[in-house]
C-alpha cells in the first residue's frame, strides 16, 4: 500500500489515501493467499511512512516475482 503516516496521499473529507489502499491491500493479500500459487505480503501493515527504497528493499530480500504499490 502506497503512502503511509506522514504522507497520507489524497484526501477527502476524512478519508485518507494511505488508510483506503491499506485496506484494499490488506483485502488483496488475503485473497491472493488463499490460492497456493500465490504467496502474497505487504511491505506495510499499518498506517506508518515507508520509504519507496525500503519497500523495494523488502521486495528484493524475499525474491518476489512482482511489486506491486497500490494508489488511489
Amino acid at each position: 500500500p502506497g503512502h503511509g503516516g506522514m504522507d497520507r496521499g489524497a484526501t477527502r473529507g476524512s478519508a485518507t489515501e494511505s488508510k483506503v489502499v491499506l485496506g484494499v491491500s490488506q483485502k488483496l493479500n488475503d485473497i491472493l493467499n488463499k490460492d497456493p500459487e500465490f504467496k502474497a505480503f505487504l511491505t506495510r501493515t499499518d498506517d506508518r511512512q515507508l520509504e519507496l527504497h525500503r519497500r523495494v528493499k523488502i521486495s528484493a530480500k524475499s525474491q518476489a516475482d512482482l511489486f506491486l504499490s497500490v494508489h488511489a
